[in-house]
Parts: structure tokens; C-alpha cells; sequence
């Protein structure tokens, strides 16, 4: 709500993720996928925040060699988004915008210190709907509300701390390196 933007939750199934549930916006252009919808888990916001739970070596035995989405052709090596999920690891955010032409969505992932799985959420606008300074706000929103929920799950990965947000692609200014 306080976005206005439709929000995803989902997990891991193989190389994909699956939608469980969404939570629709009221921004006027929206992306409207389906509880059981499935794609895959490296183009996708909290897939890779998912994705970022696991070590290098099992992310790349998961991973085909080359990842392309038929929706946008965009193709990417396992090695890139191996290299683009370390990046989500220190930060604790995800950024996507390979699955649909036009749309972006920010997520993070949260697990306990159990054996369940981790559950991802992401929230999804069109790309040119907001600004670099407007994405690092949801960011910092978004891993609030994770480290909130990991306090309380026990999650390990976010036990270790997290850099301050900084834009895709650039480091904000003030941000630890």
C-alpha cells in the first residue's frame, strides 16, 4: 500500500520460482501474474534474492549455462548472474527487470533457522515509473521489513549486516563501500 505497486510471495521449485500469492496495487500499469505462476528464479527479483541464499557452487550447479528469457531475449551466462546475486548477497536486495518488456521489481527473500524454505517478495512497477532515489527507498523499505521478519524467524543470512542501499548500477552517496 504504501508504494502503490503489486507485490509478489513465492519460493524456490528447481530453477524457478512460483508465485503463492499477490497483493494487487493501484498504480494505473501493472504486471499481473497468477498464485502458480512459474519462471525463471535468475530473472526475477525475489528469485534472485533466493537465489542469494545459496553458495556459489549450488547456485551454479542449479543454473543452465546460459539463461535466456524468451519474453525479452535477454540472455545472460550463469557466470553474470553468478556475479549479479553476489552483489544481492552483500546488499540483501534484489533488482530484475529481464522477465517483461518494460517492468522492474526490487525483492528479498527471508528464511528461518530451521530446515523450511526461505520465502521471497518483491514488489513490481513499470521500469519508468520511479527514479533511482525513489528505488533506494523501497529498497531500504524492503530490507527493513525482511530484517523485521528475519529478528523473528532466526534467518541466518540476515544475522550478518547489510551495507546501506545504493542505486542499481551506482553507489549512493554515504554508502559504505
Amino acid at each position: 500500500e504504501e508504494t502503490g505497486f503489486t507485490g509478489y510471495v513465492g519460493v524456490m521449485n528447481g530453477q524457478d520460482i512460483v508465485i503463492l500469492r499477490k497483493r494487487h496495487g493501484d498504480y494505473p500499469v501493472q504486471m499481473v501474474l497468477e498464485p502458480g505462476f512459474r519462471a525463471a528464479a535468475a530473472s526475477t527479483a525475489f528469485g534472485k534474492a533466493l537465489l542469494a541464499r545459496m553458495d556459489d557452487a549450488a547456485m551454479a550447479a542449479l543454473l543452465p549455462p546460459v539463461l535466456v528469457n524468451e519474453r525479452t531475449g535477454i540472455t545472460k551466462t550463469a557466470e553474470a548472474i553468478i556475479a549479479e546475486v553476489a552483489e544481492v548477497r552483500r546488499r540483501g536486495w534484489a533488482l530484475a527487470h529481464e522477465a517483461f518488456p518494460d517492468m522492474a521489481a526490487i525483492g528479498a527473500a527471508v528464511g528461518s533457522d530451521d530446515d523450511q524454505p526461505a520465502v521471497g517478495f518483491a514488489l513490481s512497477f513499470p521500469r519508468k515509473a520511479i527514479e533511482a532515489d525513489a528505488m533506494t527507498r523501497f529498497a531500504d523499505r524492503l530490507v527493513a521489513i525482511a530484517r523485521s521478519i528475519a529478528a523473528k524467524t532466526g534467518d541466518p543470512f540476515w544475522m550478518e549486516a547489510k551495507p546501506a542501499s545504493q542505486p542499481a548500477g551506482g553507489k549512493r552517496e554515504g554508502a559504505r563501500p
